[in-house]
């Protein structure tokens, strides 16, 4: 699989305009198995909360 960072940047995107309109942090979830998820994630500062909801592990970035 070829990456071209599209995701990345789209995610740093959102989270850049959620700091830019006053957010202290940001909350997502997914499945433990989507493992190209959970690197993006990482890669961007989200950190996993120890939660998991409806079967989905949550992950918090702190803005």
């Amino acid at each position: 699989m070829l990456c071209r960072g599209y995701g990345k940047e789209a995610l740093n995107n959102i989270v850049t305009y959620f700091r830019e309109n006053g957010a202290t942090s940001i909350r997502l979830s997914t499945k433990e198995s989507n493992v190209n998820a959970i690197r993006l994630y990482k890669s961007v500062g989200f950190r996993p909360t120890g939660e998991v909801i409806d079967g989905e592990t949550v992950f918090e970035l702190n803005c």
